[in-house]
């Protein structure tokens, strides 16, 4: 006999309203951890900011008063080329650009690490050079002038720059801690996906060595995810995390 999903459907139990006021309760005394933030990250969110601002404005102004401030538009687009190469430092510090590991599953540990660890000086050596070519193009139209204000360019074209060089420390930073535990994302990724298994491996690696690493990560994994739920809270912070 087919049931129908209405009749698989489970009611579900009404909250009392000390069970509502109890969440309540426990909402107010949570608090944020912004331990994980950045002087960059910080840049990123005010230049994101501003640039709602700028574009709330001009539609405000477009639409509602029939009369649009041209001058909006353009730092509305100059914030975005800032936002985009600012917060990508960030991404670089995260490791979340976009990144393929399929070859790495197929690959023994020490040509995986030898060619990680390719990728990685790679990296910072094509980020120092995308640097010096923002450098030179400032040097060359730094002086030009934007089109609806008096404004110079390269206001937008350092914030560009500061991007880029923030990209080239995140990245030798990156590199460095990589060869510090013996792995990069590249090679564990459930190091970090964010679940706690991650986590917590993380939290116990130590510059013991590159094969210890990787034991006490596959240690942690299986356990944990065997598992299926482990507490990080309270633990000391991960002496990899990047400044």
């Amino acid at each position: 006999m087919k049931v129908s999903c209405m009749e698989q459907t489970l009611p579900h139990a009404a909250a009392s309203v000390e069970e509502l006021a109890h969440s309540f309760d426990e909402a107010d005394h949570h608090t944020a951890d912004l331990s994980d933030y950045r002087f960059d990250d910080w840049i990123t969110l005010g230049v994101f900011w501003t640039m709602v601002v700028l574009v709330f404005l001009q539609f405000f102004t477009r639409y509602a008063l029939n009369n649009s401030l041209a001058w909006t538009e353009e730092l509305a687009t100059n914030c975005l080329i800032a936002l985009v190469f600012i917060g990508a430092s960030t991404c670089v510090r995260k490791d979340r650009h976009i990144q393929v590991d399929l070859l790495y599953r197929y690959l023994p540990a020490p040509a995986a690490r030898v060619l990680a660890t390719l990728v990685d000086l790679i990296r910072l050596v094509f980020m120092a050079y995308l640097t010096y070519l923002v450098w030179t193009y400032i040097a060359l139209v730094g002086d030009e002038k934007m089109t609806t204000l008096n404004w110079p360019k390269n206001v937008i074209y350092w914030l560009a720059f500061f991007g880029f060089a923030m990209m080239v420390v995140r990245a030798a930073q990156i590199t460095w801690r990589n060869m510090k535990l013996g792995f990069s994302v590249l090679e564990k990724p459930q190091a970090y996906d964010g679940s706690e298994a991650g986590q917590l491996a993380l939290l116990d690696l130590g510059p013991e060595g590159a094969v210890d690493n990787q034991d006490a990560l596959g240690r942690f994994g299986q356990e944990e995810f065997a598992r299926g739920h482990a507490s990080v809270s309270g633990r000391r912070p991960s002496k990899w995390q990047i400044a």
